[in-house]
């Protein structure tokens, strides 16, 4: 089951292209949203720009999981004996599939689980954890001597996850893209509100060049309402004019993308 046959017709041809510009399109658009300014109407446009691209990507590949099922469609078997004999190498192919994730997800999560009880029952789960061992090698040993292709096992698992991805990457950006068209068409509030809460939420792992530090904050107005803002590291300085004000300030705000537009001191209100 190859991921894209050979000899795609000419709508599918269509789709692949377009997919390769929404993906590449809709990935520099996220940038723009992640390293553009986080404060004021550009704020809100970059916030936009990355909705976008959520939804560019998710389009692109629901695409292509579209022109992937009708690839495969076009090679099915013909005939009552070829379905019979796809659906048991399939049966095969699957538990084959299933045993290898039940024994080797399974012996590493039960040797974990044992590694963490280790300081209350050390006999027991230094036991475990040798029982697990012992079966992953000896599943990896037999696994060598009797290899297997997975074709049907890999294409299905691509299609779900082109679909799940993309279905969750398009319901994303709608959603989050009509926040931004909704705040734009009400404009921006202001209300005088008073800092209770503040954190640095700096990105970890390996991916994270291709993010920036957000500077998450609480604010509570007169009315004790909680509001949430995010500001970009670059756009650090967006926030002195709160600082100089000692934590109280009318914040303008765009309510339902949670984008600072700009504070101004409130010294009438101490």
């Amino acid at each position: 089951m190859a991921i894209f046959r050979a000899g795609l017709s000419t709508w599918q041809k269509v789709v692949v292209i377009v997919g390769l510009v929404l993906l590449f399109g809709g990935f520099g658009a996220l940038m723009v949203g992640e390293f553009g300014t986080s404060v004021g109407n550009a704020g809100l446009a970059n916030r936009a720009a990355a909705n976008a691209g959520f939804l560019a990507m998710g389009l692109a590949l629901l695409g292509y999981a579209i022109v992937f099922l009708a690839g495969n469609w076009r090679v099915r078997p013909r005939g009552r004996e070829a379905w019979k004999q796809e659906l048991r190498e399939g049966v095969r192919e699957f538990g084959a599939a299933l045993i290898n994730i039940v024994g080797y997800g399974g012996t590493v999560i039960v040797a974990l689980g044992a590694l963490s009880a280790a300081d209350s029952v050390p006999v027991v789960s230094v036991v475990v954890i040798l029982v697990c061992v012992a079966g992953f090698v000896a599943l990896r040993l037999w696994r060598r001597r009797h290899p297997r292709a997975y074709p049907r096992a890999w294409g299905a698992a691509l299609f779900l996850f082109m679909v799940a991805f993309g279905s969750v990457a398009c319901v994303a950006g709608a959603l989050e893209g009509a926040k931004v068209v909704a705040d734009a068409l009400e404009g921006p509030r202001t209300t005088l509100c008073a800092m209770t809460g503040f954190e640095e939420q700096r990105p970890t792992g390996r991916y994270r060049a291709l993010s920036t530090t957000d500077l998450a904050l609480e604010l509570t107005d007169g009315e004790g309402h909680t509001i949430h803002l995010a500001v970009k590291e670059q756009d650090r300085e967006a926030l002195r004019p709160l600082a100089e004000a000692g934590g109280i300030a009318h914040t303008t705000y765009y309510p339902r993308t949670g984008i600072l537009v700009a504070f101004e001191p409130a010294t009438d209100a101490r």
